[in-house]
């Protein structure tokens, strides 16, 4: 593990365990059993760290998510796989979650506070977007309340284990939410808000990328599999997208939604997979 890295995983745990606050940079290098030499090559203070920490945060929900729901893009359980993807996801990164929670509400750091804010959006983007395939015109009146709806179901519900550490039965917990989404999807005869009060539809420049910045990832994946055997196809696809991104060759769209597809499926290429598909508009 590169000490970047080792400095992320520890401070986690100490940040986790003392909270921001209480834990110095000295604690840290200490747990870590380097020098503050050496942490301030990687960080130049606690701040950038805790951003750091909370930018890797809620792209791994994003990308969570992103990935579950394409999965079960055509199935009727979506609702149900958002639902439980997203609870089990912030249950599963808790120590980042709990960090992100306290940050969110007390910190005053504007690129942190920019950082959380473009979460949010990108989730209630994605929520949005998720409804308007699930119900359609049928919830065109009050598809801004229920996105709001579902956003504040998923941050009340969490606080189930990251406040009160109740067992949550993730898999009931899910279906009880389609059920209540269903409820708000059919009956709300009044909704609230009737104008776009986030601009949902207009939140691609939060994840907009250049095609020089995704060839720069390309390149990187493919580095990585050249120690990695049997994965040939993922390898060859990412050459054909490389090339087309750097115009040295053109690929019709149902082309290249197949070698995506090729990339999407494995996980530990799922931020880039997360791009691809921002980036062609899938």
């Amino acid at each position: 593990m590169d000490k970047k890295n080792l400095i992320i995983k520890k401070a986690l745990k100490l940040f986790a365990e003392r909270g921001t606050e209480a834990t110095s940079i000295q604690q840290i290098t200490d747990y870590c059993g380097i020098s503050k030499g050496a942490f301030y090559l990687h960080f130049k203070s606690k701040d950038e760290l805790i951003i750091s920490l909370i930018e890797q945060f809620s792209k791994q929900i994003i990308y969570d998510i992103d990935q579950s729901v394409i999965n079960h893009a055509n199935s009727k359980d979506v609702l149900y796989v958002f639902y439980k993807t997203s609870l089990q996801s912030l249950e599963k990164n808790i120590s980042f979650t709990k960090i992100f929670v306290k940050e969110q509400n007390h910190t005053f750091n504007n690129q942190l506070l920019n950082i959380i804010s473009k979460f949010e959006r990108l989730m209630k983007k994605n929520i949005y977007d998720l409804l308007n395939q699930v119900y359609g015109t049928k919830i065109e009146k009050n598809k801004y309340d229920l996105t709001y709806c579902m956003y504040g179901l998923i941050t009340i519900y969490s606080k189930l284990f990251l406040v009160y550490k109740i067992p949550v039965d993730f898999e009931k917990l899910a279906h009880s939410l389609v059920e209540m989404t269903d409820i708000l999807a059919h009956h709300v005869k009044n909704p609230y808000l009737n104008f776009d009060i986030d601009e949902f539809m207009n939140t691609k420049f939060e994840v907009d990328i250049s095609s020089k910045q995704l060839t720069y990832l390309i390149e990187e994946a493919l580095d990585s599999m050249k120690s990695n055997k049997g994965r040939e196809i993922e390898e060859e696809s990412l050459q054909l997208l490389h090339k087309h991104l750097k115009g040295e060759q053109t690929l019709a769209n149902a082309i290249i939604k197949g070698l995506y597809e090729n990339i999407r499926q494995q996980q530990e290429y799922k931020e880039l997979s997360y791009l691809l598909r921002i980036y062609f508009n899938f």
